[in-house]
């Protein structure tokens, strides 16, 4: 039996996050184990920020294994939309949501629109009212690196691509 932090994979419901916090030059960490059994069990993680993306990277393995041993299905539930901030304009690029392990993510309006068309998505009657803005473009220039399904997205939504100035990121 696979375990993680002293549980079984099979007694654990769910991982939630707790909050974030800063002390000195370390950041902090906190999880929850949700277990089956109604009862949980908290965990503070203290380091770097490259100790904390590590740890992060961690629970979300777990949360895959843990979501696989469940047999639950690839679905998206949305919990905003996403804007870029094109000179001055908000405009929707996509939607901020919650996949199968919990995770939140941010999906493009193409791949919103791919996945809606295989029943994937889940939208709730209420979100959660938050304004999210992922980059902005002003004057053709774009504020920062963007990955190609971003650069792919804009194409989607009709935008000419070749009269923007921006560089590739790497996805994670």
């Amino acid at each position: 039996m696979e375990t993680y932090r002293g549980v079984r994979l099979e007694e654990i419901e769910s991982i939630s996050r707790g909050r974030t916090w800063h002390d000195g030059h370390l950041l902090g960490q906190t999880y929850f184990i949700n277990l089956k059994d109604g009862t949980e069990k908290m965990i503070e993680y203290l380091g770097t920020r490259e100790d904390i993306d590590a740890f992060n990277k961690e629970i979300k393995e777990v949360r895959t294994k843990i979501a696989d041993l469940n047999n639950v299905p690839e679905q998206y539930t949305v919990n905003n939309t996403v804007y870029i901030d094109i000179n001055g304009n908000s405009v929707p690029f996509g939607k901020q949501c919650t996949d199968r392990t919990g995770e939140r993510l941010i999906l493009t309006n193409k791949e919103v629109d791919m996945l809606d068309k295989q029943f994937k998505m889940s939208y709730p009657k209420f979100s959660e009212l938050t304004y999210c803005q992922c980059f902005g473009i002003k004057n053709g220039k774009a504020s920062g690196p963007l990955p190609q399904r971003y650069v792919d997205n804009l194409e989607y939504m009709g935008y000419d691509i070749s009269c923007l100035d921006y560089e590739l990121k790497e996805e994670e």
